[in-house]
């Protein structure tokens, strides 16, 4: 029997609990889980800190993140201003990314017009278009 797990890592944790109560993590059975559960393994550790030994022989994926010296940058910077650098994990990256990408196309793009379309109300029932939407959409 192969089991698909694609769930938030606490439910996947409470899940495979389960199933090795149900003795469904031994023999004749392949659990293959993804990312949201495997990039963040310590949601699957006990409450000291240990792994399970049923969770020997997982199948998982892991996305494939690059450390940009962007990155390094913020890292050292949130650990010099006295967080715990522990706490980043392999999503922290990709919100960084996201926001880098969106601060430099905002850099990039007519700053002033962007700021005027941003004060204007906008209602569902207005077609108002946002003419620099394009150009910001090109800058990402």
């Amino acid at each position: 029997t192969v089991v698909i797990l694609n769930c938030h890592s606490a439910h996947g944790r409470s899940i495979l609990q389960q199933a090795a109560e149900m003795s469904m993590l031994g023999f004749g059975y392949a659990w293959i889980v993804t990312d949201s559960i495997t990039a963040v393994s310590q949601n699957l550790a006990m409450d000291d800190g240990t792994y399970p030994d049923y969770l020997n022989g997982l199948i998982g994926t892991v996305p494939a993140i690059e450390i940009t010296p962007g990155y390094r940058s913020f890292e050292q910077k949130f650990e010099e201003s006295g967080r715990d650098k522990t706490i980043l994990n392999i999503w922290s990256t990709t919100v960084y990314d996201a926001l880098a990408l969106a601060y430099n196309a905002h850099k990039q793009s007519d700053i002033e017009s962007l700021k005027a379309h941003a004060s204007e109300r906008a209602y569902c029932t207005n077609r108002t278009v946002w003419k620099q939407g394009a150009e910001f959409m090109a800058m990402l």
